[in-house]
């Protein structure tokens, strides 16, 4: 999904209501959707910025700073919610 800076906090809305586990975020969204989540790793709130965001059983958006271990955290979060 591609957005302006505009209609993020419409975008990330809309999430909650979407069948995905996550998704990934760029350049320049990456500090712009802290406000709009629910919830912040420390790596993510160290670093200011957000590369990706897993959406918990309960709706809930969790933003991750970034590491591999994201991609396991995502199948995990697939399977519970399958």
């Amino acid at each position: 999904l591609e957005t302006g800076k505009e209609n993020l906090g419409e975008v990330v809305a809309g999430l909650r209501h979407m069948n995905l586990a996550g998704l990934g975020v760029t350049k320049p969204d990456k500090v712009a959707i802290l406000p709009y989540l629910d919830e912040l790793d420390p790596t993510c709130e160290d670093m200011g910025a957000c590369n990706t965001v897993v959406k918990t059983a309960d709706g809930r958006l969790v933003g991750f700073g970034g590491g591999l271990w994201i991609k396991e955290k995502l199948l995990k979060l697939e399977k519970e919610n399958s």
